[in-house]
């Protein structure tokens, strides 16, 4: 009975008032949370991926940079003197109740009125835009809201925020492959780089351009491709979720067809008995599935 009367009360009036009068010992900040509070414990209670919870928290900091003209030059970018982490605790600072719809619109609009003079350029910036706004909004999802204590501010920050236009964009590939597999070929696995020079080849780099070109196959997917994974009699390299990591969305695996004369390359360079190693790119490194050093926070 508890338990039902906790939760009618949630339904109804909202985690503040039911906290107060069931949790009344309970520290919850009544004066507005910080950007830094609200990251973690979005962090702590959302059941996000890490790395979809990084992206999403990496784009909604560059928001809020912009419109606290939080600018950080580019110290922001230096990780090994503190520049970076100055830059991360004033963006975490700041109140989230600063982030008033209003003041989300006039950086949207600043931002798209800086691009306007060139088109090309107001082009990449709506779309740049908008997968910020897109991603920061996703943070203030309900699913995500139902599980937080903190006081959020009303209106939330995007409240009547429209999207940028981003227009239908196509992709058109200026890619020449057969130039490219040409080039790492003598350069990667032959190891040739002048005539005056040594050969050094580097197999791991060389396999690693088969996988992307020749496959399609994403950098995480590669990383941590085994060789169980590849069917050899039916020509098809199997994406699934394996110990050391996930696909990207459930509709994500799936045999993809590769073409004979890749995999056959490929074969040439799997191990000799005795020095067996589960992943297609050998590296002294270890795996690392919750790993998300590859992604600029």
């Amino acid at each position: 009975m508890k338990a039902k009367d906790i939760y009618l009360m949630l339904i109804s009036s909202g985690w503040q008032p039911t906290l107060d009068k069931h949790k009344p010992d309970m520290q919850v900040s009544k004066d507005g949370c910080t950007v830094g509070d609200f990251l973690d414990q979005v962090k702590a209670v959302s059941g996000l991926k890490p790395v979809t919870y990084e992206i999403y928290a990496k784009k909604f900091r560059s928001l809020v940079a912009g419109v606290s003209k939080i600018d950080g030059g580019v110290s922001k970018h230096d990780y090994v003197n503190g520049g970076h982490q100055d830059w991360l605790e004033r963006v975490s600072s700041v109140k989230l109740e600063k982030l008033t719809p209003d003041r989300v619109n006039e950086w949207k609009v600043r931002e798209l009125k800086e691009a306007s003079k060139n088109p090309l350029q107001h082009k990449r910036t709506s779309v740049t835009l908008r997968s910020i706004l897109l991603s920061s909004k996703a943070l203030f999802s309900p699913d995500i809201k139902k599980h937080l204590t903190l006081r959020l501010p009303s209106p939330l920050p995007f409240e009547g925020v429209t999207l940028p236009e981003a227009g239908k964009s196509r992709y058109k590939s200026e890619v020449d492959p057969a130039l490219i597999l040409v080039a790492a070929k003598r350069e990667l696995a032959d190891g040739i780089t002048t005539e005056d020079e040594p050969a050094n080849p580097r197999p791991e780099l060389f396999k690693i351009i088969l996988l992307a070109l020749g496959a399609g196959l994403r950098r995480d997917e590669i990383d941590k491709l085994e060789w169980k994974q590849i069917r050899w009699s039916r020509n098809t390299i199997r994406v699934q979720t394996t110990e050391h990591g996930s696909t990207k969305s459930a509709d994500s695996e799936a045999d993809i067809d590769v073409d004979p004369g890749l995999l056959q390359i490929l074969k040439s360079y799997m191990p000799k008995p005795g020095k067996e190693s589960p992943f297609v790119i050998e590296s002294p490194v270890e795996p690392r599935p919750d790993s998300n050093r590859n992604l600029l926070l």
